[in-house]
Parts: structure tokens; sequence; C-alpha cells
């Protein structure tokens, strides 16, 4: 059993360690964050707070997943940094994760649609967003993403 409970900066202890490279940092949480990283600074950098911060957990409070709810526009929530634990990869957890941050943010802020960007080389990731009913909003900005969107109350096919 999982639930998704508000992110604290000591979460950020386990989920720095499924990035141990400057590269896979960039990948998870973009350019601007800082190498080796420090738990107090990436908290900070990533604009982490309680009530856009949460991590998935399994019933022993143990850290399987990580995903922030960030307001960049009127009436959107962008899901962002979006991570799971490696050894919890392909057992359907991105789903629950992405779900559950959904439900949380309709729940906080009434939002028409739900934003993301994903590297275009993760075929598991674009699959599941696919798969909740996000669709390619434009090729994005960051070479090799796409921006993809959720408009909520359409059916998608």
């Amino acid at each position: 059993m999982t639930q998704l409970r508000q992110a604290t900066c000591n979460d950020l202890v386990s989920i720095l360690s499924w990035v141990p490279t400057a590269e896979t940092l960039k990948l998870w949480g973009g350019p601007l964050l800082t190498f080796p990283p420090d738990v107090a600074k990436t908290w900070i950098e990533i604009g982490a707070n309680d009530s856009n911060s949460f991590v998935l957990v399994d019933k022993q409070d143990r850290v399987l997943g990580f995903g922030q709810t960030l307001q960049r526009q009127a009436q959107a929530i962008h899901l962002a940094r979006i991570i799971l634990a490696p050894e919890t990869r392909g057992r359907g957890l991105g789903r629950v994760l992405c779900e559950e941050l959904m439900k949380t943010a309709i729940a906080q802020h009434q939002p028409a649609k739900f934003t993301l960007n994903v590297y275009q080389d993760n075929a598991a990731a674009v699959s599941l967003y696919r798969s909740l009913g996000f669709v390619l909003a434009d090729q994005h900005s960051m070479q090799g993403a796409y921006a993809m969107e959720f408009v909520c109350g359409v059916e998608t096919k």
C-alpha cells in the first residue's frame, strides 16, 4: 500500500541518491541545480514547499517517488520533477504517483489543465503520460523534450 504525503527537506536525502551524477541531476531537476547537490540548497533551488512537493511512500514511510505540482500559469498546474526510486520502476508506481499528484492538485487548485515536460527518449514516461490522457502540446523549447498537456474534463483516446 502506498500513499502520497507532503515532502520534507529530509526526503531529498533519498531522492538525491537516485540522481548520482551531474547529468542525471540535470535530467531530473533542470540545468540550474548545483552539483554535487546539497539537500538544503536543492530544496531551495527546486522551489519546494509543503504545498507543492510530495512523496509517494510505502507503509513503512519509505520514499518510493517524488513529484511537484507547480502553478506556473493561471488555471494550470505543471507536474515537475517526477521520479521513482530505481528499484521500484516498471511496477506501475509512476501511474499511482501521477494520479495522486493530479488528485491533490485538483483538490487544492481546481486547474483547467495540467502540463508537463518529458524527454523524448524517455519512452516509458511518454507512454505513461499518454495513457493518463496527456497529449503533445508542442515541441518544447528545451531540445529533445516534449511539452504535454491534459485538459481537465476532456476525454482523450
